[in-house]
């Protein structure tokens, strides 16, 4: 028996008078090279081997969880470097950056010499806020500049209602 499996009898030479380098018999006696019955013994070893191992792969596969691609975007806004993911942008729909970075929209971003999307004329400052909203949909604002309405006026340009009306509720 071998790993559960019956293995078939292996025939062994006839010629015992001739004697042979311990070498060459070592290699008859190799399970791997050894032919029973015109079949190959390392088959049937490997078989068995092999259906064990595929089993065993076949249920981690089941458990492996694979995560999906996420395409990073530089932006450059109001002089302020920012890198996120294009989901995270469009994570609400009907938003101005949801607009901006929709594959193929109709207002698609442009990028710079240097690859990043520019948001000109905003104030980045206040962006890191916008971005941390799209991401977990709550917002903390400082008691200290910049202000709660300078936020508020930046969610109003960028189209997110729902964080404008989170920020009115912070009275």
């Amino acid at each position: 028996f071998f790993f559960g499996y019956r293995l078939p009898r292996m025939d062994v030479p006839s010629s015992s008078n001739s004697k042979r380098p311990a070498e060459d018999e070592a290699e008859d006696h190799d399970p791997k090279k050894a032919k029973v019955d015109g079949d190959d013994t390392s088959k049937l070893i490997s078989d068995a081997t092999n259906s064990e191992f595929l089993a065993g792969l076949a249920s981690k596969k089941e458990k492996k969880f694979v995560k999906p691609k996420v395409e990073p975007v530089e932006l450059l806004v109001g002089g302020k470097k920012f890198k996120t993911s294009r989901e995270t942008l469009t994570s609400v729909g009907g938003c101005r950056l949801a607009e901006l970075f929709t594959r193929d929209g109709p207002n698609e971003a442009q990028k710079n010499e240097e690859g990043r999307y520019m948001i000109p004329d905003r104030k980045g400052d206040h962006f890191m806020f916008i971005l941390n909203y799209l991401r977990d949909r709550e917002i903390d604002v400082p008691d200290e500049r910049p202000t709660k309405e300078e936020i508020e006026e930046e969610a109003k340009f960028y189209g997110l209602e729902e964080l404008v009306s989170l920020l009115q509720g912070r009275s």
